[in-house]
């Protein structure tokens, strides 16, 4: 099982980081369809990019999971604690190099997204072969991902006015950007 799991894991990495890329330009590419904003991002703010990371690897979750549900429970819960991880790499990494330079570089934000795609597959490996006896799904962490979830909808629509849900280019917020301003 561990060599199977090892090889959906780097078939999870390629999956994710090429989803992220695409879903990056997806919303402008469906002329800004609202319902793609749900989980696509809809401006440059760092929580729309969290989008990135989290929708390409949930699916990836999910898909594994049917693929193998005797498994499962702790796969998942390893996988939302890599993910989990993940994100705060994104959102710690962002903020120390942009703080550190006074802006942010397209170059910077790629690579911490690509080290943050890695973390979370990577961390869940590491994980699922440490306790594989362990294949009860948490119910702490699958409450955090559905208020991720929840979040990442509804903030797009629905923003606060603080510095993380606002677009640094526009200095817009959500979905709704031109109409909302700082």
């Amino acid at each position: 099982m561990y060599f199977s799991f090892k090889k959906y894991t780097w078939i999870g990495i390629v999956f994710s980081i090429t989803a992220g890329v695409l879903l990056h330009f997806l919303y402008e590419w469906t002329g800004r369809n609202p319902v793609v904003g749900a989980f696509s991002p809809v401006n440059e703010s760092v929580w729309e990019h969290l989008k990135l990371l989290f929708f390409p690897c949930l699916i990836f979750f999910l898909w594994e999971y049917k693929k193998d549900r005797r498994h499962g429970g702790g796969l998942i819960t390893r996988q939302i604690r890599g993910l989990l991880l993940g994100l705060l790499l994104i959102l710690c990494g962002y903020y120390t190099y942009s703080g550190i330079l006074g802006h942010d570089l397209v170059p910077a934000d790629i690579l911490l997204f690509v080290g943050s795609v890695l973390i979370t597959y990577l961390y869940g490996c590491r994980g699922y072969a440490q306790h594989q006896g362990d294949f009860s799904l948490s119910a702490p962490f699958l409450l955090i991902l559905l208020v991720l979830l929840a979040s990442f909808i509804l903030f797009t629509y629905f923003p606060i006015h603080i510095p993380l849900f606002m677009d640094p280019q526009t200095f817009t917020f959500g979905i709704s950007s031109g109409l909302l301003t700082y």
